[in-house]
């Protein structure tokens, strides 16, 4: 599998580029960092629906997605007046967070036999919202999870001429399931 390239006009980002990076408000500048990203599983297409922040002394504020304006890799920028909009963290019972839930979980297919682990988590743009696309179960999503993948990819490619590629399942294709620790494929593992 080659390197996931988004199609033109298409503004894609992994969860953990976007992870701990700061939330930046026009009047007040920093009002924190991006902690975790909660979603709405009830959609094929789940959106992200708001950050969890974690401010000072290590507090955590949640933020409906509704107050970004503009995200990116390097940083998460809010409309003006977010921060007195940031209510206590509390989770709805439809939404689930990508970081807590998803992030290290094993994927197995339908006969139960464990198949791969969640690495990191593809993101899409779509219209003014963020949708869960695809999980990467790849050492590619492994090396972006830990920082490494800056020093480790360009010297891979620069002494031996290999690039590694990104693994990448449809997050259609994946439930979450009773257990806190697993995710199902919709299909079997020869299928996979």
């Amino acid at each position: 599998m080659k390197n996931y390239t988004p199609s033109e006009g298409e503004t894609v980002c992994f969860l953990c580029d976007i992870l701990n990076h700061p939330v930046i408000e026009p009047e007040f500048g920093s009002i924190g960092r991006v902690a975790d990203l909660t979603v709405d599983v009830k959609e094929n297409d789940p959106p992200i629906t708001g950050l969890v922040i974690r401010g000072h002394h290590r507090s955590q504020f949640y933020l409906p997605w509704t107050w970004v304006s503009h995200f990116s890799p390097r940083e998460v920028r809010v409309r003006a007046g977010a921060r007195e909009s940031l209510c206590p963290f509390e989770i709805a019972s439809a939404q689930i967070l990508l970081r807590k839930t998803l992030l290290d979980k094993q994927i197995v297919d339908t006969a139960g036999a464990k198949v791969v682990r969640v690495n990191d988590l593809l993101l899409r743009q779509q219209d003014s919202t963020l949708v869960l696309t695809k999980v990467d179960v790849g050492l590619r999503g492994l090396l972006r999870r830990i920082g490494l993948h800056r020093f480790v990819l360009p010297t891979l490619s620069w002494l031996f001429g290999y690039s590694l590629s990104d693994v990448l399942i449809n997050w259609r294709l994946v439930q979450p399931v009773g257990s806190a620790d697993i995710l199902r494929l919709r299909f079997s593992q020869a299928r996979l």
